[in-house]
């Protein structure tokens, strides 16, 4: 999936567990504009040298979305990457600073709006 856990100032505004923030939109453009298959996957330890890589079924983002509707497709990859970091929560950080993470909603929905 090529989702990333990160935000920046420039991104499209987004929701990440039920909070306002901002999130890639490469993975949902493209799944929109390509009608290509995005598929899911996440790895965590399961010993010391030993790693897991679990891919789940593809999801087809243009079957359920419109090309014009990013903020939607993206926000279901994050549910998505929500579900995933749920699954082995203690194996997940953040690798920025958190206190950039979040927005006002406000802030979101003026951007949204533009």
């Amino acid at each position: 999936m090529l989702l990333g856990d990160f935000s920046r100032p420039a991104f499209p505004p987004a929701r990440f567990f039920g909070r306002a923030t901002r999130s890639p939109g490469g993975a949902a453009a493209f799944a929109l504009e390509q009608q290509v298959p995005i598929v899911p996957f996440y790895g965590f330890r399961r010993r010391r040298f030993e790693h897991r890589l679990v891919f789940e079924p593809p999801v087809f983002l243009h079957r359920e979305y419109k090309p014009h509707e990013r903020f939607e497709a993206t926000n279901e990859l994050n549910q998505r990457l929500e579900s995933m970091i749920l699954r082995a929560p203690e194996q997940w950080f953040y690798w920025f600073n958190v206190d950039e993470r979040w927005e006002p909603a406000a802030a979101l929905q003026k951007a949204n709006d533009c």
